[in-house]
């Protein structure tokens, strides 16, 4: 089974905080594409085995001096929304940063996250995102803070695992998520 690049499902709602446009995936007017060899959406050619090997990808948001944010995927530019786009995110430093997952459900049935395993069945089993970095207000990376809470909007088919701790590089600060999925 095949992964799908994550920003594919970039929730775009037209001026960043204010009016909503109905616009949710980067196929939305605006979004400049600048690397014609990994369009978004392009299928991954690894995936992780359950209990097996763990392929991982580095995803990466970050606004330039011009104010346009910018995706990366494992160090190439991909492509950019112009600052116009998302006036209400402006280019001062963050109050708040989020991670996650989601799922699709065309049906009252919600499929499986990541590998369908609940996050306490381990990094090997699980989804997990780890090595997780903001950039500080010179620009520089530094681990995602430790005061985070986590939402799960359907308890009963997914779950988040946050031990709220840094550990040693690779894994830096991380979380598993994922979960069977089922009744909606």
């Amino acid at each position: 089974m095949n992964g799908y690049l994550l920003v594919r499902n970039f929730k775009y709602e037209g001026d960043g905080f204010g009016g909503k446009t109905g616009c949710y995936n980067t196929l939305c007017k605006g979004y400049v594409q600048t690397n014609s060899l990994i369009p978004l959406g392009f299928i991954f050619p690894h995936t992780s085995t359950y209990g097996g090997d763990q392929w991982t990808a580095t995803l990466q948001t970050m606004q330039d001096a011009n104010g346009s944010w910018w995706l990366y995927y494992n160090d190439y530019a991909l492509g950019y929304f112009p600052r116009e786009l998302l006036p209400g995110l402006g280019s001062g430093p963050a109050t708040s940063v989020g991670w996650g997952g989601e799922t699709y459900r065309p049906t009252n049935v919600c499929p499986p996250m990541g590998s369908g395993h609940l996050p306490e069945e381990g990094i090997r089993k699980a989804g997990f995102m780890r090595a997780k970095k903001v950039m500080n207000q010179t620009r520089q990376p530094e681990d995602a803070p430790l005061n985070t809470s986590t939402i799960v909007d359907i308890p009963q088919n997914y779950r988040v695992l946050d031990a709220k701790v840094i550990s040693p590089e690779p894994d830096g600060r991380s979380f598993l998520n994922g979960g069977p999925g089922g009744n909606c």
